[in-house]
């Protein structure tokens, strides 16, 4: 009776215990304290016994590897986003249990759940492939891109010379793919957009595949007063057998993406910066590989062109080499790096420039 008595005061007590407080500052987290409230004592051991028999909310306590929030730091970035990684990978691998388990068959049972643990093994193995590129990518950027947009700090035109963007100006790309000719319009709009009180250039993007439209896209671009070109977001209408079907907008300012530099006013060997950020969506890092750099595509050969290699933290097997020549801009996005348009990848190369500007030698 009295092992009664306190079985149902304990569980009583467990199931206040296990309540985490409502305003929670994961910053504050200690590992050890599963309950959240920072403090290791009895209340943890209640809240675990509530976990596990009262179907209790999880043990609240961050990996001991992770470091707590701090004032922009890239390792508490890039930490806190492999446990969101690794939580989505065991979320989807216990939706896939979850339906193996309404398969009559034991052995169609057991062969479903085989395949669901291959796929959490292998999720969990491109988490730990994003950690590892991130804390690389850590020791050359302290913090993650914060510029800080002023909007005095730009001008109203983009001429870096190895990005400018002049109205009326439209570039041709081609690359050959598995699934037929890509071929991407790049038009220099007249039009502006403003994005957090910068005048940004709109360049509209149009992508066919075998002459059959399968994206559209209107980009921003912005030029600061020290010559950098910044990228600011995109809205861009993804389309299959000529029905959408995605939409992507990324804005600096909304949903945490921040402005990342599409060129430096006066690119270095071995600038290493963000091209892009989109927590989850689009980490892309690029460093600057070459600064005189000769380059054949079809239409001709390009000297003093700058090299930059570009790969996402989300993907970091994946290098893709861009090649840009001086008054120009982009001439070849190729996936090898020995700045020739050889034709035997899927690289995109400039075919066509609509407009009264230098070309190549050859």
């Amino acid at each position: 009776m009295a092992r009664c008595i306190f079985f149902s005061a304990a569980l009583g007590f467990a199931l206040l215990a296990g309540r985490p407080a409502s305003s929670q500052d994961v910053s504050q987290i200690v590992c050890g304290s599963v309950n959240g409230d920072s403090k290791i004592n009895i209340t943890d051991v209640v809240y675990l016994l509530n976990y596990l028999f009262q179907e209790g909310n999880p043990p609240l306590c961050l990996a001991e590897s992770t470091p707590a929030l701090d004032d922009g730091g890239c390792e508490s970035f890039s930490h806190s986003s492999v446990e969101s990684c690794r939580h989505s990978a065991k979320a989807g691998f216990w939706a896939a249990r979850a339906n193996c388990a309404t398969l009559g068959d034991a052995l169609a049972r057991q062969t479903c759940l085989d395949a669901a643990s291959a796929e959490l093994d292998t999720a969990l193995g491109v988490c730990d492939a994003q950690l590892a590129a991130r804390l690389r990518f850590c020791e050359v950027l302290a913090t993650y891109p914060d510029p800080g947009i002023d909007p005095d700090h730009f001008v109203g035109v983009v001429d870096n010379p190895y990005f400018p963007l002049t109205p009326g100006v439209t570039f041709v790309y081609e690359s050959h793919t598995d699934a037929g000719l890509k071929r991407r319009n790049v038009s220099v709009t007249g039009e502006t957009r403003e994005i957090l009180g910068v005048e940004c250039v709109v360049v509209r993007e149009l992508e066919t595949l075998d002459g059959v439209v399968v994206e559209t896209s209107d980009e921003w671009f912005a030029q600061d007063v020290e010559g950098n070109v910044w990228c600011f977001g995109e809205h861009s209408l993804e389309f299959e057998d000529d029905k959408l079907v995605d939409v992507d907008n990324r804005q600096v300012g909304s949903d945490g993406v921040r402005a990342g530099i599409c060129m430096k006013a006066a690119p270095g060997i071995a600038d290493t910066y963000y091209h892009q950020f989109a927590p989850g969506h689009s980490e892309e890092i690029a460093e600057v590989l070459g600064v005189d750099e000769s380059v054949t595509i079809r239409s001709g050969t390009f000297d003093g062109c700058v090299k930059i290699g570009t790969s996402s933290l989300l993907d970091p097997e994946e290098v893709d080499y861009k090649y840009y020549a001086p008054g120009i801009g982009l001439i070849l996005d190729a996936n090898d790096d020995d700045g020739k348009d050889d034709g035997d990848d899927d690289g995109e190369r400039l075919v066509d420039l609509i407009a009264d500007r230098p070309t190549g030698r050859g």
